[in-house]
């Protein structure tokens, strides 16, 4: 095809080409070129050709320019910068195909190559459900009905279990019919202290279609319950609090023999417990009168508890280690971190946290990490008291909600545990970035306000938390199905 083409020269340094093809014979269009020298005329010039041009003003609209003033006037507003950032990643997300976004598994296959990836079975919720999305990791969930991990997008398969505890040989039939029905071994994630047991307790059979890790069962037993761990701590003259272990109904507060203040514990999480005094884990009682008060009701239920003298301090003062031990012996990973609030005030569960780079947490978490003799996750909690020294408060060898933050800090921990069992080499574990936080937001709201700080505070710092728990523009159907479910579940 022929084309004409004219060359324009100006000052003999810029040379602008314009090129069309030739019309058919006989439709030749008039085309004039009108050169200006300052930006009003150019203005004139551009609204005279609006005029007799055959196109509409949306066509002749500078959209790019009028992008950009937006664009700089959202970045100057910070509240409003941020959410417009995950807006436009959920919009990535949403219209990226997925075959572009090859999971990290996948890449950390020897030579590249593209493989198919085992799923990770996931029993847990949304904060250890996303770290091992992250990782681009196939998942599977197992949870109770309504557990926002059910409805994510990044759970391919799951089932139900209501309690982790009842009809445990019924649910490890149906763990392992599921396990062996995949092409690989699935890789099993566990969060709660029931799913933990659970997995200790019949290790030989999920050993049979699951990949896992796990410490040794007799020191599951010995952490799992608080009676047990005091005298495994006594033992190794660990740095924990003084301890004595009751029953309401065949003592008095008087023998106790510890320093008030005080606070009780039961041995176990159980949902007695719960019923009976909420969502706190433990009773605070300052003065031996406070302890009588509550004693009837303590000895009306039947069980065995632990009075331990409390390190001053609020939740604030509790720190935490958190390692993956290899079966070498050797630490793959690890991060400290830093409780921020919790629900209730007092004793309650985590609402809000933050990493840390505490290197007396560290090294103590190393110590005794070593003494146990502990391979696979843990998370070693801490109080740090007035003096500064660290007093240790429980020993959770099992996933957490931790992970979340852990590995949008830089260690994946349920990351580094797949790759390893998969015999794949590990996601690069650099030191953890300090300062990231997580929140749970509908739990940390009445925690906040408890706390005297005020909506208008709270909100923009909620906002900005690299970390939300089941709050994500890119997977926002957990946690609008779970509240769907509750709120249809209490209608019924």
């Amino acid at each position: 095809m022929a084309v004409a083409r004219a060359d324009l020269r100006i000052d003999a340094a810029r040379v602008v080409h314009v090129s069309r093809p030739l019309p058919a014979s006989g439709s030749w269009p008039d085309v004039g070129l009108s050169m200006h020298n300052d930006l009003d005329s150019v203005e004139e010039d551009r609204r005279r050709f609006e005029q007799i041009a055959d196109c509409t003003p949306f066509q002749t609209f500078d959209w790019l320019a009028t992008w950009r003033r937006l664009k700089r006037f959202i970045k100057q507003a910070r509240l409003a910068w941020h959410p417009f950032v995950d807006v436009r990643s959920a919009l990535g997300w949403l219209f990226t195909a997925q075959a572009s976004r090859p999971p990290l598994s996948e890449k950390l296959a020897a030579g590249g190559a593209q493989l198919r990836s085992p799923l990770a079975c996931v029993m847990g919720d949304m904060d250890l459900l996303r770290p091992i999305a992250l990782a681009g990791i196939p998942c599977a969930v197992v949870m109770r009905p309504g557990a926002p991990s059910l409805y994510s997008r990044f759970a391919q398969s799951s089932f139900c279990w209501d309690d982790f505890s009842e009809n445990v040989e019924e649910l490890v039939d149906r763990l392992v019919r599921f396990g062996a029905a995949q092409p690989e071994r699935p890789v099993l994630f566990y969060e709660e202290d029931t799913q933990l047991l659970l997995v200790s307790r019949h290790r030989e059979r999920l050993a049979q279609a699951f990949r896992f890790v796990v410490a040794d069962a007799a020191l599951v037993e010995d952490l799992v319950d608080k009676a047990r761990f005091q005298a495994l701590a006594e033992r190794l003259r660990l740095p924990v609090p003084t301890t004595h272990r009751f029953h309401p109904a065949g003592s008095t507060p008087a023998e106790l023999g510890l320093r008030f203040p005080v606070i009780i514990k039961p041995l176990w999480r159980l949902q007695m417990w719960n019923d009976l005094w909420g969502r706190r884990k433990a009773l605070h009682a300052e003065t031996p009168d406070a302890l009588r008060a509550l004693w009837p009701q303590l000895a009306a239920m039947g069980i065995d508890l632990l009075a331990q003298e409390l390190i001053p301090g609020s939740e604030e003062h509790i720190e935490s280690y958190h390692v993956y031990v290899d079966e070498r012996g050797d630490i793959a990973g690890e991060f400290t971190g830093r409780k921020i609030r919790t629900y209730p005030v007092s004793y309650g569960h985590t609402t809000a946290l933050m990493i840390t780079d505490a290197a007396d947490v560290t090294e103590q978490g190393r110590a005794i990490v070593r003494k146990l003799n502990l391979s696979g996750v843990a998370k070693l909690d801490f109080k740090r008291g007035p003096d500064g020294k660290l007093y240790l408060l429980e020993i959770n060898p099992r996933f957490n909600l931790w992970h979340h933050a852990g590995a949008i800090a830089g260690v994946n921990l349920p990351a580094l545990v797949y790759a390893d069992l998969l015999g794949l080499p590990r996601p690069v574990a650099a030191q953890a970035r300090a300062g990231v936080r997580w929140c749970r937001m509908w739990t940390d709201l009445p925690a906040a306000r408890a706390c005297g700080v005020p909506l208008t505070t709270w909100l923009p710092w909620a906002l900005r938390c690299e970390a939300k728990s089941s709050v994500s523009w890119d997977d926002p159907a957990p946690l609008l199905r779970a509240t769907l479910a509750r709120l249809l579940s209490r209608r019924a």
